[in-house]
């Protein structure tokens, strides 16, 4: 039996797939990124790593309420977004 999965972009993760308490806010508490010997180092010399992504089409420009809720989502993946 074939289900389909919905993903709804404004909906928030629960669960396993709730990656939010990776992020190590407020942004900007370890300083400036450097770039030393080929990496990435914060100013206080905290190593970081960059992960990205692309959102394509009509979800690059959406209303502010739909906006709102995209950022919470992205940050549940573990990622910074301000």
């Amino acid at each position: 039996m074939r289900q389909r999965i919905r993903i709804h972009k404004a909906e928030t993760n629960k669960g396993a797939a709730d990656f939010s308490h990776l992020l190590d806010a407020p942004a900007g508490k370890h300083g400036f990124v450097r770039v030393k010997d080929g990496h990435f180092y914060f100013e206080d010399g905290t190593r970081i790593r960059f992960l990205g992504f692309n959102m394509a089409a009509r979800s690059n420009t959406p209303n502010h309420e739909t906006a709102e809720k995209i950022g919470c989502k992205i940050c549940q993946y573990g990622c910074e977004c301000h």
